[in-house]
């Protein structure tokens, strides 16, 4: 396979790990009544039908109870030496972002995911950032 056909390959696995956090962040809003998800949710929409989508299929989204999960992990599954953004809902309208680089564990707490409609606040944005510094592995 050439590097192109595996970058595509890649993205197109990016894309459809994204595809499923839809499915499964609505289900759990819309079905079980987890309103305290729906910026969440919310923030998926936003990652996947922005301008600049083709950054978000650049990382592959899952999930951990909850807790929506960002990687740059080529397969399914994190290691423990992996670099990760878990974004997790407190239940009180507040989100810990916690950021692992591989080496170094960095958290803070955010009253919401977007400020106005579609802009990511800002410690979101650079973990993000910093996240996609790091390679697919």
């Amino acid at each position: 396979m050439s590097l192109k056909d595996e970058q595509a390959a890649i993205t197109q696995d990016f894309e459809k790990s994204w595809s499923g956090m839809l499915r499964f962040f609505a289900y759990r809003v819309f079905l079980y009544d987890y309103i305290f998800l729906l910026p969440i949710l919310k923030l998926i929409v936003v990652l996947t039908f922005s301008e600049e989508h083709y950054r978000t299929y650049q990382m592959r989204a899952g999930q951990s109870l909850d807790s929506l999960m960002l990687s740059r992990s080529r397969n399914h599954g994190l290691r423990q030496d992996q670099a990760r953004l878990r974004i997790a809902a407190t239940g009180d309208g507040k989100f810990v972002l916690s950021f692992f680089d591989g080496e170094t564990l960095t958290e803070t707490v955010v009253d919401d995911l977007l400020e106005g409609a579609i802009e990511i606040v800002p410690p979101l944005k650079g973990f993000i950032d910093r996240l996609l510094q790091c390679p697919i592995d």
